[in-house]
């Protein structure tokens, strides 16, 4: 987003990413050489990781223990 003068590289924190697959998606992170610091961690919602792009932007990529109950993530138009 080097387009806004007031959002430089490195300045989003938080970016929250959904993922079917965390630990599949970590080893490939950790694969691609991300250091993934703090590992996995659990919590009470679900599991989640952190970690930071080339430009410094923190990114959380986490898999929800309620998504699979939750109508709103259903796929089938329900």
């Amino acid at each position: 987003m080097t387009w806004f003068p007031t959002m430089r590289p490195g300045s989003v924190k938080g970016l929250v990413l959904e993922t079917d697959d965390l630990e599949g998606d970590v080893a490939s992170l950790v694969s691609h050489g991300v250091p993934i610091a703090d590992g996995i961690q659990e919590q009470p919602w679900g599991r989640f990781v952190t970690f930071e792009d080339p430009d410094g932007n923190g990114i959380v990529l986490q898999t929800s223990s309620i998504s699979a109950t939750n109508p709103l993530n259903s796929t089938d138009g329900r």
